[in-house]
């Protein structure tokens, strides 16, 4: 039996285009509840910075040894955590130890972080953030490729079946008035902090950021962690963010091939 070419093909549009039609019909009805619940959220547009109270210019050539121990100095995630006495005596063994190879001269290891993760990321001197804020979620994008995704749409976490740690860990939020109110889990287990090398947490380690604006360049990340298996109490610390007002986009950033080459244990800027 012959076929008609031309009214199997009109049938076959028609079959895909009615779908289309209705999955059409759908984002107009929600298009404006949508809408409204976007206008409600308060506009962090932009780019933002750690604000570590210190001026650097790291492009300028070396960064001065003085200028990074104030940054170390503002560092709360750097500070002395609120350890149990078994995590304690790690951190000051750690610690130690440390000490004693920037005292020999040898702690020049031929290696660079290209990526921080959570919540390093939240106070790295070098680190910039875009956010982003829709009714269904929060996303940070980060300068080094990073993204922390903080939903907002009601969901819980995942279940225990279903939930690994990662470096980022899972993060869900809601709104109160103009402040996110973020909870996260499941980050993997490991040194907290760019100028924490020496303080991890458990994969236990609970977070939860209280985020808001407080003026039209300032964003205020008030966090509080948990961790039954390491602390002994919550920490609490309130982190801030100045605008960006130089930047209007990113830059792909390539850490391995960048101009800082390692060259003899030692970070260096090329060309010279």
């Amino acid at each position: 039996m012959k076929v008609d070419f031309a009214r199997r093909t009109g049938a076959l549009a028609i079959a895909i285009a009615l779908p289309l039609l209705g999955t059409t019909s759908v984002i107009a009805a929600n298009s404006a509840a949508r809408v409204h619940a976007f206008a409600r959220l308060p506009d962090w547009t932009g780019y933002w910075a750690w604000d570590s109270g210190v001026a650097l210019e790291p492009l300028s050539g070396e960064v001065d040894p003085a200028l990074l121990g104030q940054v170390f100095a503002n560092t709360q995630l750097a500070s002395h955590p609120p350890y149990n006495a078994e995590w304690d005596a790690r951190y000051r063994t750690a610690l130690d130890a440390g000490n004693a190879l920037r005292a020999s001269g040898r702690d020049d290891a031929a290696s660079k972080g290209c990526t921080f993760g959570f919540p390093a990321q939240m106070e790295a001197f070098d680190e910039t953030f875009q956010a982003m804020s829709l009714p269904e979620e929060t996303v940070l994008l980060f300068q080094r490729g990073e993204t922390r995704h903080i939903y907002t749409d009601g969901r819980a976490h995942p279940r225990k079946d279903d939930l690994w740690a990662t470096v980022e860990g899972d993060s869900i939020g809601r709104w109160e008035g103009e402040t996110l109110v973020v909870d996260t889990v499941a980050r993997k287990a490991g040194p907290i902090g760019f100028f924490a090398a020496y303080s991890p947490l458990s994969e236990q380690a609970h977070f939860i950021e209280r985020i808001r604006m407080v003026s039209s360049d300032v964003l205020e990340d008030q966090m509080t962690i948990e961790d039954p298996v390491a602390l002994v109490r919550p920490w609490t610390m309130t982190i801030r963010y100045s605008r960006e007002k130089g930047l209007d986009r990113f830059i792909g950033y390539d850490c391995e091939h960048d101009r800082n080459p390692i060259v003899d244990g030692h970070l260096t800027i090329a060309p010279p």
